[in-house]
């Protein structure tokens, strides 16, 4: 059985850095120049599949966060419930030994 272990601080960093990617690549805006050239057609189709795989970059990201999110909060959820399972138990033996 492998150990999973979860450091609230790395996953802090690796929230915070997807988060600046999915912000920069949102704000990102290609406009496509008018340069009166024959190859006008040309740019702006090339610009437009940049648009979209920047679109589909930043719904990765999205995702991408919002999983990172969702797994943080319930590795939080469950240590927190061991830690107070480990605090009952350790009363619980305190007070059994006394009687």
């Amino acid at each position: 059985m492998s150990k999973i272990s979860w450091d609230f601080t790395e996953v802090k960093v690796a929230q915070e850095r997807c988060k600046d990617a999915l912000d920069q690549l949102d704000s990102a805006n290609l406009d496509t120049p008018a340069t009166g050239s024959v190859h006008q057609p040309l740019l702006e189709k090339k610009i437009n599949k940049i648009t979209k795989a920047t679109t589909d970059m930043v719904t990765v990201l999205r995702l991408m966060y919002m999983g990172i999110e969702g797994a943080d909060k319930l590795f939080r959820t469950v240590d927190n419930q061991n830690a107070a399972d480990l605090i009952a138990a350790g009363f619980y033996r305190k007070t059994t030994r006394k009687k």
